[in-house]
């Protein structure tokens, strides 16, 4: 199971504040042997849009950053598995799988969106792709502007596997993290 434990985790640093207003926050916890990353941003859409955009989970490769391949392989009451297959620039193709948990809020409490890796309810490992073995976060949307748009901040706890290390790995998430709050802007507005 992956950790996300913060007890003794250093803190989160302002890394940057990008021209079009996304904040990044980001630390490496070298005990953990992974990187954290949040990104906060506004979304000029009602959370509802938002949250079904992002939940639309099997159409994740017509819009997002990278990504080769996703599909819901599994759901049950509480849950939806999600297989993602990714192309990055440089480095082999990585893919996991992962296990949602929604929490749908309404206009006084955040909307959640809880993710962690749950490789075994996916399919079996590729030869040549990185299996990769810490991928959680979550997605946390707050109506704001009267329901007219969200305030979506994005986390993801991950170490790159393979031969990438993991201070390369953390200085490419600050960068492409942004891009994924991007990527949501931009098929919603």
């Amino acid at each position: 199971m992956v950790s996300l434990g913060v007890l003794n985790s250093p803190p989160l640093k302002h890394v940057a504040t990008t021209a079009d207003g996304i904040r990044v926050r980001a630390r490496i916890d070298p005990e953990l042997g992974q990187g954290e990353t949040l990104a906060t941003g506004l979304i000029k859409a009602p959370v509802d849009k938002v949250w079904s955009a992002l939940v639309a989970l099997d159409q994740y490769q017509d819009y997002m950053p990278y990504m080769r391949q996703s599909r819901v392989v599994k759901r049950s009451a509480q849950h939806i598995w999600q297989y993602c297959r990714t192309d990055t620039p440089v480095v082999s193709d990585r893919d996991y799988t992962l296990r949602f948990t929604l929490e749908k809020g309404d206009h006084s409490k955040p909307w959640v969106i809880h993710f962690t890796q749950d490789n075994a309810a996916g399919p079996a490992p590729i030869p040549g792709v990185v299996r990769l073995a810490v991928v959680a976060g979550s997605w946390e949307l707050k109506s704001i502007k009267g329901g007219r748009a969200t305030q979506a901040t994005y986390r993801l706890k991950t170490n790159p596997g393979g031969s990438v290390p993991l201070w390369l790995a953390h200085l490419g998430n600050k960068r492409a993290i942004p891009d994924i709050l991007r990527a949501v802007r931009k098929r919603l507005e």
